[in-house]
């Protein structure tokens, strides 16, 4: 329970700081981290004076820091140009340490942090990016891995289409990420993870039976729960999700080559909408297929999903929760999901808030899409479980209550 002497809402608790560690500017939220990092910040702030340190290899837009500021007290971004990080991930190749760690490790953010932390009553990590710099000093310190990157990592070299730099990256990164999570896992006092497979996974590696590690799961943005739906449905399919990114690349390629074509066999004039930011070329070369839009980032994805007849989310690689599917759910959309992308919402089942489907069926796929495609009673009646299953479950006014409990132990 949340202790009953917690100050209210927009009364933060004197004298308790915060330190959050990202290794991104958690700004603006095009991706489910950023979701996630962003919503737990606003819950802290309601109860700690929180700051951000923030290392970044992206150009820092100052309309995001302004934004941030909402949120955070103090504001201490580390950019530094861009071979300086491949430097450190060449230094990496040569550590039993995870690359991308290296990556991310800069002596001089060190130096502030050794001279600084004193100031606060506890560190939160985002990612194990960020451990390295926390995981040596005397002071309370929590980590949230959202996902286990060791999990995400073997099932990728499973995939034959994983091939070339990512491969090798892969095949570099998977046994240190292993050690590493475990190794972090036992220099900080709590840790934070989205789903129980992924929190079992962790400890089963680790060797570690009595180290507490607390699911936390995603949740959605609170814009979407209080949207007006409308019911304007146009003769397309969506997927949303940030496009550099390995397993969303991967989950559209497949989509787009090997599902929609049999899909649009059957239904000339139906389009696939594939929204999200920074498209890779192989996603931008698909425009040549039939049917096929690109919309890079846009401000209101969501008016898209919303006119869509379906979402899809056909993952194939990855951990955690995906978020895209719990956006599609809250909009009250039917989403056809992978056994991937409905792992981490045990509650969902078949049939009844999602449709899940094997991705090395993609002519089953294709078939229950047409299904779906014929049937607006069936998507109406998926859709509305859906949209129930995730304002019971998964809000942050809920995600943020375990949050704050966990964090009243220090």
């Amino acid at each position: 329970m949340i202790k009953k002497n917690r100050p209210k809402a927009d009364q933060p608790r004197a004298g308790k700081r915060i330190l959050v560690l990202a290794c991104y500017l958690p700004y603006p939220l095009f991706s489910g981290a950023r979701i996630r990092s962003y919503y737990h910040a606003k819950i802290l702030r309601k109860i700690y004076d929180l700051d951000l340190l923030c290392i970044s290899d992206q150009v820092i837009d100052k309309n995001h820091v302004k934004e941030l500021k909402k949120v955070f007290r103090k504001i201490f971004i580390f950019s530094f140009p861009s071979f300086h990080f491949k430097l450190n991930a060449l230094k990496g190749l040569i550590s039993r340490k995870p690359i991308q760690v290296h990556y991310f490790y800069f002596r001089k953010v060190q130096d502030w942090l050794d001279r600084n932390y004193q100031k606060y009553d506890l560190i939160y990590c985002n990612y194990i990016r960020t451990a390295e710099y926390a995981k040596n000093l005397h002071i309370a310190k929590v980590i949230d891995f959202h996902d286990a990157l060791s999990k995400h990592y073997q099932d990728a070299l499973k995939l034959k289409e994983v091939k070339g730099f990512w491969q090798i990256m892969y095949f570099l990164e998977k046994d240190r990420i292993v050690r590493y999570e475990a190794k972090i896992l036992k220099n900080f006092d709590l840790a934070f993870i989205n789903t129980q497979s992924d929190k079992e996974h962790i400890l089963r590696n680790a060797k570690i039976k009595d180290k507490e590690i607390v699911v936390l799961p995603m949740a959605v943005k609170e814009e979407l729960i209080n949207r007006k739906l409308r019911n304007q449905e146009k003769n397309q399919l969506s997927f949303i999700g940030k496009l550099n990114y390995l397993p969303n690349e991967d989950a559209v390629l497949y989509f787009a080559k090997d599902v929609f074509p049999l899909v649009r066999k059957k239904i000339k004039n139906i389009e696939f909408y594939i929204i999200g930011a920074n498209p890779t070329e192989r996603i931008l070369k698909l425009k040549k297929y039939p049917g096929i839009k690109i919309t890079g980032f846009v401000e209101d994805p969501y008016s898209i999903l919303e006119k869509s007849k379906l979402v899809v989310a056909p993952i194939r690689l990855g951990a955690g929760i995906q978020n895209k599917v719990l956006e599609g759910m809250v909009l009250g959309k039917t989403v056809i999901a992978t056994p991937k992308s409905a792992a981490g919402i045990p509650e969902a089942k078949n049939n009844q808030q999602l449709i899940i489907v094997d991705p090395k069926k993609p002519q089953q796929m294709a078939k229950k899409i047409l299904e779906l495609l014929n049937n607006k009673k069936e998507r109406q009646r998926i859709g509305k479980n859906a949209r129930e299953l995730i304002l019971d479950h998964y809000t942050w006014a809920k995600s943020g209550n375990i949050w704050l409990e966990n964090l009243d132990k220090f």
